[in-house]
């Protein structure tokens, strides 16, 4: 069963990986690396449904705008950390409203 953790207590070097590798390959010109980024920050966004919720737009952008493998990696993570997070009851991605994208 999934149990919430919570960033804060995770480790900096965790954390670091955010900032120092994933997103910057996120605006990689390269496919390969831009779709791994994405991946890897939705295993991130699992952790913790506030970091979901700040990083969601990012994944909504990549489905709309990029390739079609992108566009399946991106609303893949779209649905894996709405079913993750809403079903702990937390409902923060339709709390914010992040999907008024799509309207």
């Amino acid at each position: 069963k999934h149990t919430k953790r919570n960033l804060q207590d995770a480790a900096p070097e965790i954390k670091e990986l955010l900032s120092s590798l994933i997103l910057p390959c996120a605006q990689s010109e390269d496919p390969a690396s831009r779709e791994a980024s994405v991946r890897c920050l939705a295993m991130y966004c699992m952790l913790d449904a506030d970091v979901a919720t700040s990083h969601m737009e990012i994944f909504l952008q990549f489905a709309a705008a990029d390739g079609p493998a992108m566009r399946y990696v991106a609303l893949r993570a779209v649905f894996d950390l709405f079913m993750v997070h809403n079903a702990n009851g937390t409902n923060h991605c339709v709390q914010h409203n992040h999907f008024n994208t799509f309207t």
